[in-house]
């Protein structure tokens, strides 16, 4: 039986993307983190509450105008993971790796005024970079 690793949601950006580029490498990494309501039950009464997610967009640069704070995005991909072990203590992360990522949110007359790039023509995602292919000092702890 073949594994299935997919994730598919639309959320708000909790803050700006955090982009990041490395010296002698044409790769760029955009790190962000978003919320996403769902509805549960609590006393009879239906109520939002937050799921909030780590997210990983690898050379997307076309969009860097727009990961900001507040914008709904809908994003697909997969789950991975990475770990590191500081003070004998092995931290785990889980996070999403966006293969497509699309701001719902429609730009701004200032942001349309600064020119908001579309991908090119020819573009297609690349996944050579990975995130396992960065020391673990790269992450942060949680």
């Amino acid at each position: 039986m073949e594994n299935i690793n997919v994730v598919s949601m639309v959320g708000r950006l909790v803050k700006d993307a955090e982009r990041r580029t490395w010296e002698g490498s044409k790769n760029v990494k955009f790190s962000m983190r978003i919320a996403v309501n769902k509805s549960v039950k609590e006393n009879g009464e239906w109520t939002e509450k937050a799921n909030f997610f780590d997210v990983e967009a690898w050379n997307m640069d076309y969009l860097k105008d727009s990961l900001k704070k507040g914008k709904l995005i809908a994003l697909s991909g997969r789950l991975d993971t990475s770990s590191y072990t500081k003070n004998d203590v092995t931290v785990t992360r889980i996070f999403i790796v966006a293969d497509k990522l699309q701001c719902l949110t429609p730009p701004t007359a200032t942001e349309k005024d600064d020119n908001i790039q579309s991908p090119p023509s020819d573009f297609q995602t690349s996944n050579k970079a990975q995130p396992n292919d960065f020391d673990d000092d790269d992450f942060p702890p949680f």
